[in-house]
């Protein structure tokens, strides 16, 4: 199958973001100094920090709101910014850009009650975010990305997820997120890049009181039914759907995991789950709210804003086999690239975590001590994919120098001969995300193997395959 359209995309860029909030928010300078400057060595575009309002609100544990405006951040005690500051400050230097998102647990004062698990979850109250919001957006004018909240499609973000057959979840986010863009206008940050959702991608048990699949949330978020119309009537007051005003936003901050599935798997369990190969079925239901005229924005952008492949070790129950994964990064890189509607493409995280359980995350580059995950860590650095074409003599090469500086750096593409590497074709990368994709003439094209090698690194090795395509 011929990519003919190689020539278009060649200018198609996303961005990097890399978030790993242990270290990032380490307190000890050194680990975080060091967390830096791997995300900068490999390339990172934007540092992904949570700010958890807990953890800087004062009296957050009382059941009692403190006194004193809460909309400024001097109000809020002397230090709780310290770590906070030194992860901005430490990025900034560095040259990376700074995404936060402000998010759970809610002080104890300022949610309906206290449940576990998912400490100040329930039902977050609109007009105290609001303040936490304008206070961190006053606090840090030089940051210019910023997300609402954490995967509000699940209990342990926000309760009650589902209630009286209704998605509450979803509409009492919207009052939450409407809140919060009004009040980051307030602080001077309106013109930033500000992202609803940070919804979690697919969800395996039909357990409506645990999570919500991501398409049935968003359409009650924007009011809309199964067939993308705006809701009327009894519908429209149950949801409180009534005077509907438009949703602005830069965009949709979307954590496409596959969770226990490859990324290439397809999607059996339900059509309102949408992991990283379905993307367009979340662009449909975007583009529906704005033909309904409840959201603002044409072709709204999706930031995965949170993705890693869980890797088998050490996961033994839910983990990819490790030989595996950097096949999977790549394809998984590659799906967000070729769609025009994708802003970046997320790496979560750099390190595994210590624990090995339920809410741990064994998605790093590295195992928890440092040691780099074989191969893994090369292909996050190189990402590469070879395609099959028509013709058995030419195949489609696409890659990215992720680490490239500014100007022209040579991606030279080589493929095994013997126990020796040949360079047929070296490629002159000049876009600054470092992407690039080409047809390459060779005799008897589909029984070689390649890789990419520049100064930077050397991509995985791999045969040609057939071309990865979203599917919806």
């Amino acid at each position: 199958m011929a990519f003919t359209s190689a020539t278009a995309l060649a200018s198609k860029t996303q961005t990097t973001v890399i978030d790993d909030p242990a270290r990032i928010l380490s307190p000890d300078p050194a680990l975080q100094d060091a967390a830096l400057d791997e995300i900068k060595l490999l390339g990172g575009d934007i540092v992904k920090i949570p700010v958890t309002w807990r953890s800087l609100a004062p009296d957050g544990t009382s059941a009692v709101k403190p006194s004193g405006d809460l909309s400024l951040p001097e109000n809020y005690p002397a230090g709780s910014w310290s770590i906070i500051d030194a992860a901005v400050n430490g990025a900034q230097a560095r040259g990376l850009k700074v995404w936060l998102m402000l998010t759970a647990p809610a002080p104890r004062w300022a949610v309906s009650k206290e449940t576990t698990p998912g400490l100040g979850a329930y039902q977050p109250k609109p007009a105290d975010y609001a303040e936490f919001v304008e206070a961190v957006g006053r606090k840090y004018q030089s940051v210019k990305y910023w997300s609402f909240w954490n995967e509000v499609n699940l209990k342990r973000f926000i309760q009650p997820q589902a209630k009286s057959g209704l998605v509450q979840s979803a509409i009492h986010y919207r009052e939450m997120y409407r809140a919060g863009y009004k009040a980051l206008g307030s602080s001077g940050n309106g013109s930033d890049t500000i992202l609803f959702g940070e919804l979690l991608s697919r969800y395996q048990v039909d357990q409506p009181a645990l999570a919500q699949r991501p398409l049935t949330w968003l359409r009650t978020f924007f009011c809309i039914d199964s067939k993308g119309k705006a809701l009327k009537g009894r519908a429209a007051s149950r949801n409180k759907c009534a005077g509907f005003q438009k949703i602005k936003s830069s965009g949709l901050a979307y954590h496409p995991y596959n969770l226990s599935y490859s990324p290439i798997a397809t999607e059996k369990q339900s059509k309102d789950n949408a992991p990283i190969g379905y993307l367009p079925r979340v662009e449909k239901v975007l583009d529906q709210a704005y033909a309904a005229k409840h959201l603002a924005t044409r072709k709204l952008k999706i930031y995965n804003s949170e993705y890693g492949i869980q890797t088998n070790p050490p996961d033994r129950d839910l983990g990819q086999p490790l030989s595996k994964t950097p096949l999977y990064l790549n394809v998984s890189e590659y799906l967000t690239w070729v769609d025009p509607r994708v802003a970046t493409y997320s790496q979560y995280l750099l390190r595994d975590d210590l624990e090995n359980g339920s809410v741990s995350f064994q998605t790093g580059l590295s195992f928890s001590d440092g040691t780099k995950k074989p191969g893994v860590y090369e292909a996050f650095q190189t990402p590469m994919m070879v395609f099959k074409t028509r013709s058995s003599n030419k195949v489609t090469i696409w890659g990215c120098l992720r680490a490239k500086t500014s100007g022209t750096t040579s991606a030279e593409v080589q493929i095994r001969s013997g126990s020796d590497w040949t360079t047929i074709k070296t490629i002159p990368v000049s876009a600054s995300s470092g992407y690039f994709m080409q047809d390459i003439a060779v005799a008897s094209a589909n029984s070689k193997t390649f890789r990419i090698s520049w100064k930077g690194g050397i991509s995985r090795t791999s045969k040609p395959g057939k071309l990865y395509k979203p599917r919806s």
